[in-house]
Parts: structure tokens; C-alpha cells; sequence
């Protein structure tokens, strides 16, 4: 049937499947003033409110100010950024990691150690780095980022008495200031461990733990040099692993 509202043919001969309006009244003769006005909605003069009316105007009685407004990013425009949490690894989990990747490479070099004793030093300052390395990838320490703030004041003492009395001054000055930085003390302990190992496998257990107890001062370049370098290394191995850091940290 052909509707005369809006001009398109219906397959219902009782109501035009377009536009909705009824063909025939209820009964049984065209109603044009019925058809005019049905499914128009009701023509609404209100007025907008004034600004004055707008600021003054009652909020509704569970209106709650402290309850969050929803986001919703087609209103604002603002495409929400997805942040995932950062996983909490427990510190035992953290060490065994540390433990399990450093056990192979310090084997080979207590063995290249043992077998070739004069070139001890080499095997010694890739364990330094790897030392530093693992312990701030696996967050067993500090990032060099957060735990610096010591760090010269630990090597300049290294560069005067040596990495084992320097580590005590460092605990010294710990305890006055009543504040620990457990990160460099991780370094330094990693540092004496591998020492002890790749030394006593090179000359013996006892000559290591003498040189390294026999106190010096030093004042020269060379002497402060071969004192820093080691030091240096695993500081390096440190400041390395800080870009492992993720990014949401």
C-alpha cells in the first residue's frame, strides 16, 4: 500500500512499515488528524537555565561529592593508557636466580684461575661485572638510579685503603648517619666472595685472605688505579643493569 505521509510503498496494509502511521482509524475511516500526530513527539517550549539558576540549583538528595565520577574517555577525548603492575618477586626467588646464574661462569673462572694463575685478573674482573650485572637485573640490590648517592664517597675510600677497609669506614659511616644503603653492601659482598674464590683458586686461601687484610695507604696514581679498578668494574656491571629497569617503575 502506497503511504501518502511519507511516499513509500508498504507491504502492511494497516500501518506504513516506514514511518509508522497508522493507514486506516480504529474505525474503519481514514483519521489524517490522528495519522498527522502519531509517533510525534510532544513539542516542548522550556527554556534553557540561566547561569545564576545553574549555579544555584539543589542537587538531588543521593547526591554523594565523594563518590568518583565515572571516566568516560567519549566525553573527555582522553584515550586511557594501559599500565600493568609491576610483579613483586620474593627476595629468596630474587637470590636463587642470582645463585643459579652466577655458579656456572665463577666455576670456569676458579678453573682458568687454578690452571693459569698468572692471568687470574682477567676471569676476575668479567665476574665483577657480571656480579653487578645480575644483582641490579634481578633486583636482588637497588637500581644505580635510586642507590648512588654513596657510591663516590665508598671508592674514594677504596682508592686510599683498599675495598676491605674501605668497606668497614663505609659500615662506620652507616651506623653515625643511622642510614644504610644495603646495595652497596651487596656489591662489596658479592666483590669479597668472588675475590676469595677466583684468589684462593689462583694462590691459595691463605695468601689471599693476607694480602687482602694488609692495610696501606695509598697516594700514588698507580697504586689508586689498580685499588679503583675493580672496584669500578662492578659498579659498572651495576650501572648497566639499571637499563634492564622497566618502564612502568
Amino acid at each position: 500500500m502506497h503511504c501518502k505521509w511519507c511516499g513509500m510503498d508498504s507491504k502492511d496494509d494497516k500501518r506504513c512499515e516506514w514511518c509508522g502511521r497508522p493507514f486506516i482509524a480504529p474505525g474503519g475511516d481514514q483519521a489524517p488528524d490522528d495519522q498527522a500526530t502519531a509517533g510525534v513527539p510532544p513539542v516542548t517550549t522550556a527554556m534553557p537555565p540561566s547561569r545564576e539558576e545553574a549555579t544555584t540549583a539543589i542537587p538531588p538528595s543521593d547526591y554523594n561529592p565523594a563518590e568518583p565520577v565515572p571516566f568516560n574517555p567519549r566525553l573527555t577525548g582522553i584515550k586511557p593508557m594501559k599500565v600493568e603492575a609491576v610483579e613483586i618477586i620474593p627476595f629468596e626467588v630474587r637470590i636463587e636466580k642470582y645463585l643459579g646464574v652466577m655458579a656456572l661462569p665463577l666455576a670456569a673462572g676458579m678453573a682458568i684461575a687454578h690452571y693459569f694463575p698468572a692471568a687470574w685478573l682477567g676471569p676476575f674482573l668479567a665476574l665483577l661485572f657480571a656480579s653487578g650485572l645480575t644483582l641490579g637485573s634481578f633486583r636482588v640490590i637497588g637500581y644505580y638510579d635510586d642507590e648512588f648517592f654513596d657510591v663516590a664517597i665508598l671508592l674514594a675510600a677504596v682508592m686510599v685503603t683498599g675495598p676491605v677497609y674501605a668497606t668497614a669506614v663505609y659500615i662506620a659511616l652507616c651506623v653515625v648517619k643511622r642510614d644504610w644503603n644495603f646495595s652497596l653492601l651487596g656489591l662489596m659482598a658479592s666483590y669479597f666472595v668472588i675475590r676469595l674464590a677466583i684468589g684462593s683458586a689462583a694462590h691459595g686461601f691463605s695468601d689471599t685472605i693476607r694480602y687482602m687484610l694488609t692495610f696501606n695507604v695509598c697516594f700514588g696514581f698507580i697504586d689508586w688505579a689498580l685499588l679503583l679498578l675493580p672496584s669500578c668494574v662492578l659498579v659498572g656491571g651495576w650501572i648497566t643493569a639499571s637499563f634492564t629497569r622497566p618502564l612502568n617503575e
